[in-house]
């Protein structure tokens, strides 16, 4: 049987966006609907898994936060 070669990459980025700069809902219940945050408590990330064998391949991304845009599926899937 002829042996593949696993290849493999990972990466981590904040993506906590400067409240200062722009305009961010607060997720949750509806209490916080048109709250504006007050501070950034921890910071939120995006990462990624990156995997190829045999010519095929995969990526498995993650990210901190509640919703993803259609425009951003749309261009990850692109």
């Amino acid at each position: 049987m002829a042996q593949r070669r696993l290849r493999a990459g990972a990466a981590k980025v904040d993506i906590t966006p400067d409240i200062t700069k722009i305009r961010i809902q607060l997720g949750g219940y509806g209490a916080r609907l048109n709250m504006p945050p007050r501070g950034v408590r921890d910071p939120i990330y995006a990462r990624a898994l990156a995997l190829e064998v045999g010519g095929q391949q995969a990526v498995i991304v993650a990210l901190d936060h509640l919703l993803t845009p259609w425009s951003l599926t749309r261009n990850v899937l692109e």
